[in-house]
């Protein structure tokens, strides 16, 4: 079963219409580029495919669950533990230092600090 499948997948904004029947499908360990000019819909499909928007047609399924039937809640879980990016610009959360930061996912999935410092400390100092 393929990791992430998106199935006749369509985007549109308004009238303009940015991705049309997109049938894609990513076995676990594959490793994928998206390349093309701006504005052809990378960043669209990457949206998608994490849940961060939901398609105009079609099916995005995330280790054979569907998104659409996934709550806000569970789709932020889903990004959290099986879904990595890296954003173009950087995503930190104001406010908190470069080490809550890093550690705040861990937190909302219920880690106790004693268990990853150790973990994250050695990372964010070879920043």
């Amino acid at each position: 079963m393929a990791r992430l499948q998106l199935n006749n997948v369509a985007k549109r904004y308004g009238n303009i219409e940015v991705l049309r029947n997109i049938q894609l499908d990513i076995a676990d360990g594959e490793f994928i580029v998206l390349v093309g000019p701006s504005g052809c819909g990378k960043s669209t499909l990457l949206h998608l495919a994490g849940g961060l928007e939901a398609p105009s047609a079609g099916h995005v399924l995330v280790g054979g669950r569907d998104l659409a039937t996934m709550s806000p809640a569970e789709l932020a879980q889903l990004r959290r533990t099986a879904i990595g990016y890296v954003f173009q610009r950087l995503n930190l959360v104001a406010g908190l230092t470069a080490m809550e930061n890093v550690t705040l996912p861990l937190e909302l999935d219920g880690v106790r600090p004693v268990s990853y410092t150790h973990l994250t400390l050695p990372t964010i100092y070879t920043v």
